[in-house]
């Protein structure tokens, strides 16, 4: 998402709410693959839960990236530090137990 979002050509797709809703649930399909059986490994979270979450992770940040515009600011740089702390806290949590 960020590599495409970066790209002047592309940012215009990612900025137009009609399109938002097939951009997320496409980034959804193409991670699933790979993240759903992860996010089961580290946590022991079940098929269904595990996809949940990372529909919750996908949409927040979609929606966080959507209100900087798309740019790479400052205080981009610095919500997105704490949105990867909350994210990597949330996932260590729910793997301790």
């Amino acid at each position: 998402c960020q590599r495409v979002s970066a790209n002047e050509k592309y940012r215009p797709l990612f900025l137009d709410r009609s399109r938002s809703t097939y951009i997320v649930d496409r980034l959804f399909r193409v991670e699933s693959e790979r993240r759903i059986p992860d996010i089961m490994q580290s946590t022991g979270l079940t098929r269904a839960q595990a996809e949940r979450l990372l529909l919750f992770v996908i949409h927040g940040s979609f929606a966080l990236n959507n209100s900087f515009g798309w740019q790479r600011s400052r205080e981009w740089r610095e919500m997105q530090d704490v949105l990867n702390r909350f994210t990597e806290g949330g996932f260590a949590s729910l793997g301790e137990r």
